[in-house]
């Protein structure tokens, strides 16, 4: 509420308020692993081990965003 209470200070004082909301949640719970890992290795250049370490932490994993 520390925002909401910010805003209607200002604007009681004659002061223009604006906000920008996002919702990361749905975001973050539909990544394309494939494409990650893709990104991971072409982009970063992640190769070896550690490519392999961060596959197999991927592999089989359910995601919950609470």
């Amino acid at each position: 509420m520390i925002v909401a209470e910010r805003i209607r200070k200002g604007l009681i004082h004659g002061d223009m308020a604006g906000a920008v909301f996002f919702d990361f949640s749905y975001a973050f719970g539909c990544v394309n692993r494939k494409h990650l890992l893709l990104k991971i290795g072409r982009d970063f250049g992640i190769t070896g081990r550690l490519f392999l370490r961060i596959e197999s932490f991927l592999r089989d994993r359910a995601a919950r965003i609470k």
